[in-house]
């Protein structure tokens, strides 16, 4: 199968947007913009939206800085990101990847910038916690349906299932996976 012809290629699974009601994530916006301090954590594991949360909120935030930090950066690369955190700007700032940050960047509630939306992994004593995401298998069945235009059998789902547990959850892995080996469908019964 050509990349362009598989179901589960990036551009298609980009365009999923985490289950939540919209009004929820008008509240919050509203909050960080009105608030004088705000300081969220979106926590959950690995794979279960809190990025693809986290820019949903910040859609029609009026200006922001957002800073995403990875596992493999350079110390300097990590420092230089967790300087956004202590900078006195009025300017919302959503730090995507903070895990990858030394813990101690977020001990200092008092210094730290009046207005964060981080992810994680757990949480943190000096952040609230606005969300927190998680499996959910019936998502990703919808999800998986609506992207392969079928509908799952059992067996689909029981692999499905089973992806879950080998990946703990991370459901960008599960659709990677599947990416790489479409046939991991094909039980299901064809919708048109």
């Amino acid at each position: 199968m050509k990349a362009r012809e598989n179901p589960f290629r990036s551009e298609k699974v980009a365009a999923f947007r985490y289950q939540i009601e919209p009004e929820r994530i008008a509240q919050w916006r509203n909050q960080l913009e009105s608030e004088k301090t705000v300081r969220w954590s979106i926590v959950g594991p690995m794979g279960t939206g809190k990025t693809v949360l986290m820019e949903d909120i910040a859609k029609d935030v009026r200006e922001y800085d957002w800073v995403k930090i990875h596992d493999n950066d350079t110390r300097s690369q990590k420092l230089r990101a967790a300087r956004h955190l202590f900078r006195r700007s009025k300017r919302p700032l959503f730090l995507d990847g903070t895990e990858a940050l030394p813990r101690w960047c977020l001990n200092w509630k008092t210094l730290l910038r009046p207005k964060i939306i981080v992810t994680l992994h757990s949480p943190r004593p000096s952040l609230s916690i606005l969300y927190r995401t998680r499996f959910d298998a019936e998502i990703v069945f919808a999800m998986v349906e609506r992207l392969a235009h079928e509908t799952l059998s059992t067996t689909d789902r029981n692999r499905i299932l089973k992806l879950g547990e080998e990946h703990e959850g991370n459901v960008r892995s599960i659709l990677r996976e599947m990416y790489h080996s479409p046939s991991l469908m094909g039980t299901g019964s064809h919708s048109h």
